[in-house]
């Protein structure tokens, strides 16, 4: 390429040549085009306009100042069409500006693949007026014979070049306008170039720059967006931890964080301190010289007399000096008093609002990290909460959901013995360092052990309490032996006796023999006072693996086998189960009841068989290799961890995953409580978490209403239809089960008498549920492309919207009866009455919200809106009947006041959702608003100010409903979710589990320099 592009940006350029720099200092070359990322559609549609039969004018990309285009240009486009884009068999590209000539015909371009002109604003002070005119009469005469021309241009210069009627048609028909990148598109221009470069990026480091860019979901990416970028990245490559770019070289080289402005000029290799990202503390901003004093004397200030002046000024009697010497001082110190008064304030606003952005971005974080590390994650989110209540911060900290975690650091280095006494008061952990700690486990306000036992030599290879008994005897093994203690007071363990064995070891069901393994087999001891030698049970292989149930143990062993045993017959195994495997498995686990057993081992899987007999049915594969395994007190479900560091818990019987949470680090260890509270995790990090509630089997719920009164609840899914008492939300009471087909919806009555269920293009059935315990179909209505149903309060008059545009109205007091009908709407697809009975909302496809008056059984309208700019997706009426609410596909909620319905004023929008609101739901008190959209996020919202209150984004926010004026209930295909909406409440609930807490490194990670105060200390 000609013209010498790209030349002249400096020594940077060269430094990154030699050690190279995914992020250059300028625009990308056609040189850097192996880290130019996020722009791959733009380019491609390049390439389309370039290749249509009808390229025989310039194709235009139009574009704001540092949107990036001379980067798409040379580093996106120039390289797709060398690579064989529509270049027609030609190489070579030249490049222009308007200050350089149009190459004229012959060779050279005739062989050319592609003609580029960037920077064509320039085409205005370059060049004369008929020279312009020349100039593009020859781009577009190069076009019309057959070169591929295409022209970059700031999008400010557009209206000027439609003074050109050759670029005319180019402009209308082959422009492309090139707007700010997205978020996704930003976070590829991160994440791909560190990754070409064998560059690695600390955990939420992406979500940290992006936010701190400005991107939110509600809000578009300024234009100057990727020159930021690029500089904050390039300075902290330089300031890299080897091949990891990590929060501290990001703070380091952009504190404060990222604000919108204009791009630095290329900074020095060795310490970049540019305006944009100086220090972190609010330094006072010079103010800008007066403009009459700065004209009239060189130096800025005043004009000062010149000397020499005809005869020189008078002197002045000292008095008057005197006297204008005290003036002027008593002016400067009221001039001087005023200006730190106003500095002081305007650094503590400065001070307040670095403390809300630090805050904010720590929220952002914290989403990221409920990924990998939920339980860090709560406490940095309470945090963030903490220091600035916004809807942000507040939004993240609504967020968290069970299971709550609480996280404790051990003394061990690697924790892959893990057990609770039977009581569950009690937890036992034992590290690969030998050490073995005690910790009570009804306490996690508790950060430190009970009792830390006499260090063992090597690592612990196996931890079991007794398990009946109730006297708390722990063993822990080691390749060198089996110790025994007496926990019974954890705070001073009493040594019971030492026995030699192998690595691993267990009590048999009854508590009151152990098992050791052995060379050859298995020793036993009885404990009975002083520990007594069995006879030991010889075996071919050598045991690896121990595992009891309620009456069977069973061994995994060396040559892969997995044997089982009855305790009171050693002398042979009841069943030997080949394993496939070369060596013992990895994890072994049977159920309590002992009638089911896992194993698991590296490239095969992780495996379940159900136990009859203490005989292995036929082996079933069940998951991704685990490394810990463990079954819950009742045998219904296993829990699996890998190097995946997730959780997960599959159902036996039906071999479902029934829920997975992640965990920071690679999970080495598993253990329940008696009771199944609790699930205990050990890490290879030397940390271990008590995960409460972890157990949830799932009733899949797929349609949510709620009574008026809020005191019943009507749920449709895969489990058919369910009735709820709801009047105390976190404790609500099954009250009937029936069968309903499960994808339909479900609508209630106002009284809570009626229920409808909408099978969606078939048929509505009305259900009589006055006695709630044995609900009764009443009627059951076919309705041709069915898409929505809803009931009078009184549950007499049914109305229906469909696919073909038609509304109608229905007397279901006996058999159906149709009263009123209207059609031409498109596609009725939202309708609700209002609490008095006497309006129905209807809205669809034509964009259309309209209010019928059906007190007469007639469908009047009174009034209609068409504000939305899409497709309306739901109307919803206020509690009072007083305001209305639809949501839409144009990513909108409008409130209308109809109190008035024939005066009602233009109604509101409500922004700020990134796809399709779907449904909104009132607080009882009608103060507040919940609106979700597809992608799973709700947004609460003020409506006497009409501001958000949070923005609460989780998987399980679907169809979303106020409980009461302070709980949220949600469904979305998972199980019902309660989402309490008090901060504090949920913040103490955290704290109350959180353990150990935010160490002062991790605290500096997430809110930098501002002074330490873990919430949960």
């Amino acid at each position: 390429m000609d013209d010498g592009f790209g030349a002249g940006l400096g020594s940077e350029r060269d430094r990154c040549a030699r050690d190279p720099c995914p992020w250059p200092p300028g625009p990308f070359t056609t040189g850097d085009a192996r880290w130019f990322f996020g722009r791959e559609r733009v380019v491609s549609e390049l390439v389309g306009l370039l290749g249509e039969p009808r390229a025989a004018r310039p194709v235009v990309l139009a574009g704001a100042a540092g949107a990036g285009k001379t980067s798409v240009l040379a580093a996106g486009l120039v390289p797709a069409v060398l690579a064989g884009s529509p270049a027609g068999g030609r190489a070579g590209v030249l490049w222009r500006t308007p200050g350089s000539p149009v190459p004229g015909g012959g060779r050279p371009v005739a062989e050319c693949a592609l003609l580029v002109v960037d920077r064509f604003e320039e085409l205005f002070t370059a060049r004369a007026g008929s020279g312009r005119e020349a100039y593009v009469e020859e781009l577009c005469a190069l076009a019309a014979g057959g070169l591929p021309v295409v022209i970059g241009m700031r999008a400010d210069c557009y209206e000027r070049c439609l003074g050109f009627p050759p670029l005319v048609e180019a402009l209308r028909t082959r422009s492309l306008p090139l707007g700010p990148m997205t978020g996704d598109e930003l976070r590829r221009a991160i994440t791909e170039p560190a990754r070409v470069a064998g560059l690695s990026l600390e955990p939420e480091l992406a979500e940290t720059i992006l936010h701190d860019l400005g991107v939110r979901d509600d809000a578009p990416v300024t234009a100057d967006a990727l020159p930021r970028l690029s500089h904050a990245m390039r300075a902290t490559w330089h300031r890299r931890d080897g091949d990891t770019l990590t929060h501290a070289a990001y703070r380091n080289a952009t504190a404060p964080p990222l604000a919108p402005g204009p791009a630095p000029a290329s900074p020095s290799p060795d310490r970049e301190k540019p305006a944009l990202l100086r220090s972190g503390r609010e330094e006072p901003v010079p103010p800008s010289p007066d403009p009459e004093s700065a004209a009239s004397s060189p130096g800025g200030g005043p004009a000062a007399p010149a000397s020499g002046s005809g005869g020189g000024a008078r002197a002045c009697p000292v008095g008057r000096r005197v006297r204008g010497l005290v003036v002027a001082l008593v002016v400067l110190v009221v001039v001087a008093g005023a200006g730190a008064g106003l500095a002081w304030q305007k650094s503590g606003r400065a001070s307040a609002a670095r403390v809300t952005a630090l805050a904010e971005r720590a929220a952002v974080q914290a989403r990221a990290l409920r990924a990998t590390d939920p339980a860090l994650a709560m406490q940095v989110a309470v945090a963030a909460q903490g220091l600035a209540d916004t809807p942000g911060t507040r939004g993240t900290l609504l967020d968290t959901a069970e299971p709550y975690a609480t996280r404790l650091r051990s003394a061990g280095d690697r924790l892959g013995a893990i057990a609770y006494s039977q009581d569950h008061a009690l937890l036992a952990t034992g590290a690969d360092n030998g050490v073995v700690e005690l910790w009570d486990a009804t306490d996690s306000r508790r950060r430190t052990p009970l009792a830390t036992l006499p260090r063992a030599a090597g690592p612990v290879g196996a931890l079991a309490f007794r398990p009946s008994g109730g006297d708390r005897v722990l063993l822990a093994a080691t390749r060198h032996g089996v110790e025994v203690w007496n926990v019974v007071d954890p705070a001073r363990p009493r040594h019971v006796a030492a026995l030699p064995g192998a690595a691993t070891a267990a009590f048999t069901p009854d508590g009151r023999t152990v098992l050791a393994a052995a060379a050859h087999g298995v020793r036993r001891w009885r404990l009975a006072g002083r520990p007594v030698a069995l006879p030991p049970v010889r075996a071919s292989a050598q045991v690896t693996r121990f595992a009891v149930g309620d009456d069977t143990v069973v061994t995994g062993h060396d040559d892969g086998s997995v044997r089982l045993w009855d305790p009171a017959r050693p002398a042979s195994p009841a069943d030997t189960i080949a394993t496939g495997l070369q060596d013992g498995p990895a994890a072994l686990a049977i159920s309590p009841d002992g009638a089911a057993l896992a194993w698991s081992a590296p490239g095969r899987g992780t495996w379940l068989c159900l136990l009859r007999a203490r005989r292995c049915d036929r082996p079933v594969r069940y998951g991704d290799p685990a490394g810990a395994l463990a079954f819950s007190p009742d045998g219904t479900v296993l829990a699996a961890a890998g190097d995946d560091r997730a959780v997960r818990l599959w159902t036996v019987a039906t071999r479902a995953e029934v829920t997975s949470f992640p965990h920071p680090d690679r999970v080495l260890g598993l253990a329940f409580t008696a009771d199944g509270q609790a699930l205990a995790t050990g890490s290879a990090a030397g940390a271990f978490y008590q995960w409460r509630h972890p157990v949830r089997v799932p009733d899949p719920v797929t349609g949510l209403v709620l009574s008026r009164d809020r005191t019943l609840m009507a749920t449709t899914g895969a489990r058919g239809g369910a009735l709820w008492d709801v009047r105390d939300p976190r404790h609500r009471v099954l009250l009937s089960r029936w069968n309903v087909p499960p994808a339909a919806d479900p609508a209630l009555s106002g009284d809570g008498r009626r229920l409808a269920t909408v099978e969606r293009g078939v048929a509505v059935t009305v259900w009589d549920i006055r006695d709630p315990y044995r609900p009764a179909r009443h009627v059951r209505l076919p309705v041709r492309g069915l898409a929505v149903a809803a009931l009078s309060p009184d549950g007499r008059v049914l109305a229906t919207g469909d696919h073909g545009g038609r509304l109608l109205l229905w007397d279901v007091t006996g058999p159906p009866r149709r009263l009123a009908a209207r059609d031409g709407f498109g596609d009725v697809g939202a309708l609700d009455f209002s609490p008095g009975g006497g309006l129905l909302a209807s809205g669809g496809a034509d964009r259309g919200v309209r209010l019928w008056d059906v007190r007469r059984r007639a469908l009047d309208q009174v009034a209609h809106h068409e504000e939305h700019a899409d497709a309306v997706a739901g109307v919803r009426f206020g509690p009072k009947g007083d305001v209305l609410v639809s949501t839409g596909h144009d990513r909108t909620a409008r409130v209308w006041r109809i109190a008035d319905p024939g005066r009602a004023p233009r109604p509101a929008a409500l922004r700020g959702h990134g796809g399709t609101v779907l449904i909104a739901g009132f607080s009882p008190d009608g103060a507040a608003l919940a609106t979700t959209d597809a992608s799973r996020t709700t947004r609460l919202w003020d409506l006497r100010s009409r501001r958000p209150i949070a923005e609460l984004s989780h998987p399980d926010l679907g169809t979303v409903l106020y409980a009461d004026d302070h709980t949220l209930v949600s469904a979305a295909g998972h199980d019902l979710r309660l989402w309490d909406l008090r901060p504090e409440s949920v913040a103490a609930r955290v704290c109350e589990a959180a353990g150990m807490p935010l160490t002062r490194a991790e605290w500096r990670r997430y809110f930098d320099d501002l002074p330490y105060r873990p919430p949960c200390s």
